[in-house]
């Protein structure tokens, strides 16, 4: 871990068919008016947004332009990219509600964890 700012994380190790899994994380606050700078000219293969309902839309956007970015289609490419996220559903005039239940988006999958206590037929807990 190197505690830079911002603060990255690097991990490299093989898997049992031989190949090599590179992963380097970078941590970014995009909480802040500069955060669309922030991102801008990044290199990403995927993105994980924590807590999506607290970042607003035009920095997803941003985002989703710069993944797959890395390794550039010159080197083959990624096999995969893209955007990972959690958050709590918010209400229902936020931009994240109406992509989940409204607009279904092509390419965007929405999935619901369920909560953690429910009642059962019996009444118990």
């Amino acid at each position: 871990m190197t505690w830079g700012h911002p603060p990255r994380h690097e991990v490299k190790f093989a898997l049992g068919d031989g190949t090599t899994v590179h992963l380097e994380m970078v941590f970014m606050a995009l909480d802040g008016p500069e955060a669309e700078e922030k991102i801008r000219g990044g290199l990403y293969t995927g993105i994980w947004a924590n807590e999506l309902n607290t970042i607003r839309r035009p920095i997803i956007t941003m985002a989703l332009g710069r993944a797959g970015r890395f390794p550039s289609m010159k080197d083959g490419g990624p096999t995969w990219h893209g955007m990972l996220a959690d958050t709590n559903m918010p209400d229902e005039d936020h931009w994240v509600y109406k992509m989940a239940e409204e607009e279904h988006p092509a390419g965007w999958a929405f999935f619901r964890q369920p909560g953690g206590v429910y009642q059962n037929a019996d009444g118990i807990w």
